[in-house]
């Protein structure tokens, strides 16, 4: 009998609850399965013919087993590998989703923190973040920049990268940098309080209104700080170089400094030379008093160098 029932081209055989057992996956589970086990069997076939489309002589069923030919079998065997696939990914979907619902209700708090961070920096308003050219420095005060940054980075550091919060992310990292940068900008402008160089002090200044640092009363000190450098520094290095020829190269510098302080002063040093040069203009101050007396005593000494010349044309 199993001699003939495989010349007949059915090569595989299950039992009744077995077959179900491994093919319930195929149907419809809203359609269930009722009865014993030959009748859920049967009505297994019945749904799985109809999806699969196969012909009456494909599957047939014994007093204990279901027959079926090798094709059934593949589809079958295709159909169950699907709807396993398609199970599994339906269920990691959910379990997935479990997960980032339960991992977005614990990030709830540093979202919201987030959201109210970039509401009082601007980034809500429409088109804020694209235009991206107005200074955050000018809206949260130079005072609070450096601790707001550090909380705008812990805050998006909390932040979990869920698509929903994308765009969120997207705005503190913009901020986050413009900021920094302004912040780094302001820095170099305060180091250069002290600066003697107006080439350095106007690239500090350029960078800072390339990002559109608001001005402050740092700024507008060291525009006229910069200025008065421009103005005293040329006169200084001419200073030093007239020292170095004839005093009265000395005299028409010291003339040309006269007429830029607009005051008449005995000693160059009490002019109101720009904080930090002391230093050169006292050395300077140091060198024209020397000169000064050296040519006072020369001068003392002229007629005394005249007096043998007279006596000897006399004489003559």
């Amino acid at each position: 009998e199993s001699v003939r029932i495989r010349q007949e081209g059915y090569t595989s055989r299950l039992l009744f609850h077995e077959f179900s057992k491994r093919y319930a996956c195929i149907a419809n589970p809203e359609s269930g399965t009722h009865g014993n086990d030959r009748e859920a069997a049967e009505a297994l076939v019945k749904r799985a013919s109809q999806q699969l489309k196969l012909s009456k002589d494909e599957i047939t069923f014994g007093h204990t087993k279901v027959f079926m030919k090798a094709k059934s079998l593949s589809l079958l065997e295709v159909q169950r590998s699907r709807a396993l696939a398609e199970a599994s990914t339906k269920l990691q979907a959910y379990f997935r989703a479990k997960m980032a619902s339960k991992q977005y209700q614990r990030a709830r708090p540093a979202i919201a923190a987030l959201k109210s961070l970039l509401r009082r920096l601007g980034a809500q308003e429409p088109g804020a973040v694209e235009q991206g050219r107005s200074a955050v420095m000018a809206r949260v005060g130079s005072a609070e920049a450096a601790s707001i940054l550090a909380e705008l980075q812990i805050t998006a550091a909390a932040t979990p990268d869920f698509p929903a919060c994308s765009r969120l992310l997207h705005q503190a990292t913009s901020l986050s940098s413009r900021l920094e940068k302004e912040l780094h900008a302001f820095e170099q402008l305060r180091s250069m309080a002290q600066s003697c160089e107006p080439v350095d002090i106007n690239i500090a200044m350029a960078r800072a209104r390339d990002l559109e640092v608001p001005a402050t009363e740092l700024i507008v000190m060291l525009q006229e700080r910069c200025q008065s450098l421009q103005k005293q520094l040329p006169l200084l290095e001419s200073l030093d170089a007239a020292l170095c020829m004839s005093w009265s190269f000395v005299e028409d510098v010291l003339k040309d400094m006269e007429q830029a302080f607009g005051e008449h002063q005995e000693h160059m040093d009490h002019w109101p030379w720009v904080d930090g040069l002391e230093p050169r203009t006292q050395a300077l101050a140091q060198r024209v008093s020397a000169e000064r007396a050296n040519v006072q005593k020369l001068q003392e000494l002229e007629p005394l160098k005249q007096e043998p010349q007279e006596k000897a044309l006399a004489a003559e």
